[in-house]
This record gives C-alpha cells, sequence and structure tokens, in this order.
C-alpha cells in the first residue's frame, strides 16, 4: 500500500507540474468547449475552470515560490508581482465582489502568471521538453478541431445545427465554431505556431509531419474563419520569422547583403501569403455558393455578386456580410449603404467606440487611473455606434481594454514587465533563428502575432482568452533561454 500511494503521490505531481496539459486544459475550457454549440455542458465546464483549472494554476506558482531558493528570480518578476497585487488586492476593495472581478483576479493571477512563473523557473532541459510536449498537444488538437472545420468548409455542413446560437460550420460566408469567427481565427493562431514549433522541434518524421499537418490546417481555418485580424496577423507574424531567419543566417558574412535578403524574404512572405489568402477565401466563397442550399448564405447573394465582392476586397471578402453579424438585427435593417461604408471606414465602429472612451476617461480622470473593473465600461460607450442597440460594447483593442479594466497604473505595470524582459525575449528569437532551435523562433512568431491582434481585439492582455494562454509561456520559453545566454557569456 506504501509503495501505491507513492507511485500515486508520483502520478499526480507529475500531472500537476506540467504546464503543457494545464494549458491544453486551459484552453479547451476557456475556448474550444466554451461555446454555444456546447451549451448544455457549459455549467459543468464553469465549474471545472473555477474548482480544477483555477487552484491547479494556484498550485503552479506555489511550487515556482517552493524553487525560489534554489535559484535566482528573474528581474522581470518583481514588476510582475507588483502587477499581481495591483490587480487581486485593490480589485475587490475598488470595485466590490462582483462576480467578474473575483473569477478575473482568480483566472488573471492564477492561470496566467501560473503559467510564466512556472515556465520561466524551469531548467532548461525541462523547458525543451515542455515545449515539445505542447507542440504534440496542440498538434493533435488542431488535427482534430481544424480538421472539423475544413470538413464543414468542404461540405458546408454545420454540426450541432439544433443546439441554437452561433454555429459549427459555414454560416453566411464565414467560418463559426459555436463562436464568433473572429474569436475562432484567433484560437487557430495558437494552434498554428504550436504546431510549427513541434515541426522545428520534432526529431521523428513523423512528429514533424504532424506538426506540418497541423500548421496547414490551422493556417487554412484562419483564412476561411474570414477574421481579418487573425489573418493579418498571421502574415505579418511569418513574414517576421522569415526576417529573423535570414537576418541572423551565420552562413552570410555580408551584413548589408543578409538584411537586404532578409527584407526581400519577407515582402514576399507578406505578399504571397496575401495572394494566397485572396486566392482560397475567394475559391471557397464559389464554393459555398454552390452549396447554397445547405448553408446560411442570405438567400439575396448569388455567385456573381459574392465572388464580384471578393475580387473588389480581398482584404475584407463579403464585408456586407460581415456587417450582418456584428451588429444587432434593429440595427442592420436601418443601416443604408452610405452608413455601412462609413461603418467600414472606421473599422466597423472601433474608431468611434474609441472616441467615446477617451471622452468617458476625460470626464473622469480618477477612473482612467485606476480602472473601473472588469465588464464596468462597456454600457458607458456604446451609444453613437452599431452597438447601440445591444447597450453594450467591447473596446476592441486590448491596451485599451486593459487601462479601461484595470487603470493606467496597472497597463504601466504591465508594459514595464514587457519592456524587462524584452531584451531577454529578442535574444530568444535571435538565437532560435540563428542556431536551428527553430521551436524558439515559432514562440517569437506566436508573440507579434498576438501583440498584434491586440490592435483591433480586446483580448490578449486582459481578460481569460485561449489567445492570452499561449502568450505567456512563449513569453517564458524566450525569456528564459536570454537569460540563460546572458549567464553563458
Amino acid at each position: 500500500m506504501d509503495q501505491l500511494a507513492v507511485k500515486c503521490r508520483k502520478g499526480l505531481m507529475c500531472i500537476l507540474e506540467n504546464e503543457a496539459l494545464f494549458l491544453l486544459a486551459a484552453f479547451l475550457l476557456r475556448g474550444i468547449l466554451f461555446v454555444d454549440t456546447l451549451k448544455w455542458h457549459m455549467e459543468g465546464l464553469t465549474r471545472l475552470y473555477t474548482y480544477v483549472l483555477c487552484p491547479w494554476g494556484g498550485a503552479l506558482i506555489g511550487l515556482r515560490l517552493a524553487r525560489l531558493g534554489q535559484k535566482k528570480s528573474g528581474s522581470e518578476m518583481p514588476v510582475l508581482f507588483l502587477l499581481f497585487i495591483w490587480i487581486v488586492v485593490p480589485l475587490l476593495w475598488r470595485f466590490g465582489p462582483t462576480f467578474n472581478n473575483i473569477v478575473t483576479d482568480i483566472g488573471y493571477a492564477m492561470v496566467f502568471f501560473g503559467l510564466y512563473a512556472s515556465i520561466r523557473e524551469r531548467e532548461e532541459n525541462v523547458r525543451e521538453r515542455r515545449l515539445l510536449e505542447m507542440g504534440v498537444l496542440f498538434t493533435v488538437l488542431s488535427i482534430i478541431w481544424c480538421g472539423l472545420l475544413v470538413y464543414c468548409a468542404v461540405t458546408g455542413k454545420q454540426l450541432g445545427e439544433d443546439t441554437g446560437g452561433l454555429p459549427f460550420g459555414v454560416f453566411r460566408g464565414f467560418l463559426f465554431a459555436g463562436i464568433h469567427y473572429n474569436s475562432v481565427g484567433m484560437m487557430a493562431i495558437g494552434c498554428l505556431f504550436m504546431s510549427m514549433a513541434l515541426f522545428a522541434c520534432g526529431k521523428a518524421l513523423l512528429l514533424r509531419a504532424a506538426g506540418a499537418a497541423g500548421a496547414a490546417l490551422a493556417a487554412l481555418v484562419i483564412i476561411l474563419s474570414q477574421s481579418r485580424t487573425s489573418r493579418y496577423a498571421m502574415l505579418i507574424a511569418l513574414a517576421f520569422g522569415a526576417f529573423m531567419k535570414v537576418w541572423v543566417w551565420p552562413g552570410m558574412k555580408n551584413g548589408g547583403t543578409r538584411k537586404i535578403l532578409a527584407i526581400l524574404c519577407a515582402a514576399t512572405v507578406l505578399a504571397g501569403g496575401y495572394a494566397l489568402s485572396g486566392l482560397i477565401t475567394r475559391a471557397a466563397l464559389a464554393h459555398y455558393m454552390k452549396l447554397s442550399g445547405q448553408t446560411g448564405i442570405p438567400a439575396g447573394q448569388t455567385a456573381e455578386n459574392v465572388q464580384e465582392s471578393g475580387v473588389q476586397n480581398e482584404a475584407g471578402i463579403l464585408q456586407n456580410v460581415a456587417e450582418t453579424m456584428v451588429v444587432s438585427a434593429a440595427a442592420e435593417s436601418q443601416m443604408t449603404g452610405k452608413s455601412r461604408e462609413a461603418v467600414d471606414a472606421t473599422f466597423s465602429d472601433r474608431t468611434n467606440i474609441w472616441r467615446n472612451l477617451f471622452d468617458l476617461w476625460r470626464g473622469d480622470l480618477k477612473k482612467m487611473l485606476i480602472g473601473r473593473g472588469v465588464g464596468n465600461t462597456g454600457s458607458l460607450i456604446a451609444h453613437d455606434t452599431i452597438h447601440e442597440a445591444d447597450g453594450t460594447a467591447a473596446v476592441h483593442n486590448t491596451y485599451l481594454q486593459f487601462i479601461a479594466d484595470f487603470g493606467l497604473i496597472g497597463f504601466i505595470l504591465q508594459a514595464a514587465f514587457l519592456l524587462c524582459i524584452l531584451p531577454r525575449l529578442f535574444r530568444g528569437v535571435c538565437y532560435g533563428a540563428g542556431h536551428g532551435e527553430s521551436g524558439l523562433l515559432s514562440m517569437g512568431m506566436l508573440v507579434v502575432a498576438v501583440l498584434l491582434i491586440g490592435l483591433m481585439e480586446s483580448a490578449p492582455l486582459g481578460q481569460m482568452t485561449p489567445t492570452n494562454l499561449v502568450l505567456y509561456p512563449a513569453l517564458a520559453f524566450l525569456t528564459a533561454k536570454g537569460e540563460t545566454l546572458v549567464k553563458q557569456k
């Protein structure tokens, strides 16, 4: 019995200490499975997140604290701790013990900080193993989840049609997964670069082939989702990876020539990816129209005008349909052609939302300084926008959202944390690009993609989102590697 108890404890600790399993569980609970199509088990998922995942994140922080005496803490850790204190301790006092605030306290501190702190303190061989494990787990997820979405795109089917809410499959020319198509694109970003990490780190041919398949499926889903934010972020991140690979290429001694080639490679990836994405999109739209009797494409659309829309604007295919999904039915019914053009000119009314937010801050500088708490800003900035009928609006910029939630003080602490790790972060990316450790380069591309997404969406650096989940391990892998290089010098 004693031996059995020892084995059980060891097995439990192996699970509890494994950041790869934790990341996958969090990604599933707060992303892939937290959708309208599976809403019948939403209550169970919420309980798993609250009573299993958050304590698990807390355990990762506890294990990291237990290792403090064994090695020197990173210089960014005090800043991260101050941010932790600012979010958790004063939040309930400032904004009250509401459900949103409590969940954000636990989720942000335990989940995100737990991932970063635990990976950051690992030995190099353990970090390499964790990156490989994350690549394997996310590749399997990508092949299954993205494979199902591609199957829906090919067949025009919608899975779980009787559940209500947003569908899983093709709807009005977009690809949904029980969540908004923008969220589909953002989650596929995580699957893409984690699968690329497996392709880079895998020693066996089978692992590399699986990583390539997972990455290809994820990239295809990003394109088919019609999420312009995710598509542009993917292309720029891939161009960044190509630039870094050539820029630090050890085989070329002429620095000027190397830099010119790096810029040309990045431009080729960006332009080629943009053109290929447009071709895939137009082909998909033409295919959808052939299956229009089986999909949710509006009856008023025809193959000709859909294709014409795609040819005229590759980056914003079916913009009129996109607006249909963004605005409420009441607001849409009153829209004229000119008002639609105005919405597109303001990035789906994002600039008007930002204007309202700045006006709100000018009227209450104190709240700009300390924040309003999670979920307390949207109802105050929806007026005179396409979201007015809904009564609330997301800020659609993660940096502004962070200030709205946690104040300028919180944002400065978050920025200080990123600035503290930036030199080591960049050193880790350069090492990965120049020494064949392309798994680290994939993590660098992931960081670039997430930070770019944050310019137009509210997800990455604030509340609990799958995009944020993959960001913090990427930061930890690169920062820890960069610090190791500094010590070796």
